[in-house]
């Protein structure tokens, strides 16, 4: 097969490719704990859900991806779902399959980018249970669900601080995408007729349509982005990826397209039953998103917050030294990041200061200027645990970053 790629980023291209590990999904969740926005009654069609499917401990890196299958917005693709989600598994991320809603159950935009936002936002609302980042969480969507991570890679917003909701409270934005053969235009001659009935209806106008050619609303703020299409795919013209990619290179965002001659419209893995499958069963773009998704989302192996900090104190035998700092009449001092996991962090200190209490209120301040409020969560001799109040804005805060933990 030919492969063109565009502004590759230059990533390892020996990232293992391991078989299907045997992960069962955890059962699914409604998006909405009651009736989703725009409801047309309580069937389960009337009921967004996403499903966890769970990576092995010994994979785990801490990073997530909403997986949106595709079928013409009038039905869910089971191989571009499923068989994607134990793919990942495989690469140590979580995955979670989102059931959004379809305009062949009445449904029409917003409601399918309003159910895609929520499962961006409920994995980060859940982070710490499922052993994520929430600032690593991106998005995998196939032909129309293709179409929708699209959308969602450009209409995405920073969440409600206001909202009664805490789930409304975090932001949607992806922090990366992969578009499968995605239909991405919604107005000109490489529309795909199908998806746009389903999505907008049977007579949108010129307006609506350009409002959601997606290409037309990509800027500089877009996630990065990997795709990926065949040229013969008589389903979804290639012209959509090429659109987005020029789009991305126009907007100067990171991106990389992958282009092969030969290959039928919907294609996903490649095997249907995913099973026990090799790495030289599937097809070639796999290997090429496994070495972006590495470089992009980290593959590193990742142990729960606590047993990581332990292990790490044990193997030092790390003493805090005298000299306490005092703030606003709570002590504190110089710290270290000895690990993360979702929005707890373990903090070592390198003074001795007293220990503050479980639930005290405390501020990182980073060597470069950083600022991130936290509360604590528990004291382990040279330890603190806590929990960040918002870890969408401390994306960079890894092990090793030093600091100094104040009250406030």
């Amino acid at each position: 097969m030919l492969s063109l790629a565009l502004a590759i980023l230059l990533a390892p291209q020996d990232v293992p490719q391991p078989t299907f590990p045997a992960t069962a999904p955890q059962p699914a969740i409604r998006l909405w704990a009651g009736d989703a926005p725009g409801a047309r009654g309580s069937a389960s069609e009337d009921v967004p859900t996403l499903t966890p499917y769970l990576a092995p401990d010994a994979l785990v890196n801490g990073s997530a991806v909403v997986v949106l299958p595709g079928g013409g917005y009038g039905g869910l693709a089971a191989h571009e779902g499923e068989g994607y989600a134990r793919w990942l598994n495989g690469l140590g991320i979580q995955a979670f399959v989102c059931r959004y809603r379809l305009g062949s159950h009445g449904y029409r935009h917003p409601c399918m980018l309003q159910d895609a936002a929520r499962a961006v936002r409920l994995v980060r609302e859940r982070a710490c249970e499922w052993d994520v980042d929430p600032a690593r969480v991106g998005v995998i969507g196939s032909s129309a669900g293709g179409h929708l991570a699209s959308t969602l890679l450009t209409w995405w917003d920073l969440g409600d601080p206001q909202a009664d909701d805490p789930v409304e409270r975090r932001s949607s934005r992806p922090d990366l995408g992969i578009l499968c053969y995605p239909v991405i235009d919604m107005h000109g001659a490489i529309a795909h007729r199908g998806s746009r009935r389903n999505l907008l209806g049977d007579d949108p106008g010129e307006d609506l349509e350009l409002l959601l050619s997606t290409q037309l609303r990509v800027d500089r703020d877009t996630p990065p982005t990997f795709l990926w299409h065949t040229a013969a795919d008589a389903g979804v013209s290639v012209r959509n990826s090429y659109a987005f990619a020029d789009a991305l290179a126009t907007a100067g965002v990171q991106h990389e397209l992958h282009v092969y001659a030969e290959g039928r419209h919907g294609l996903g893995l490649g095997p249907r039953d995913p099973a026990g499958r090799r790495a030289d069963e599937l097809l070639p773009w796999t290997g090429a998103c496994a070495a972006w998704l590495a470089s992009n989302l980290g593959a590193a192996p990742l142990r729960s917050v606590l047993e990581e900090a332990v292990l790490l104190e044990m193997r030092q035998h790390r003493q805090p030294a005298p000299g306490p700092v005092t703030a606003d009449g709570v002590e504190g001092g110089p710290v270290t990041v000895v690990a993360r996991v979702g929005d707890v962090v373990a903090l070592r200190r390198e003074d001795a200061w007293p220990d503050p209490p479980a639930g005290a209120s405390v501020r990182w301040e980073g060597t470069d200027g950083s600022i991130v409020d936290m509360r604590i969560r528990a004291v382990r001799g040279g330890l603190l645990l806590a929990r960040m109040e918002r870890p969408g804005e401390a994306r960079d805060l890894r092990a090793g970053r030093q600091g100094r933990c104040l009250g406030r």
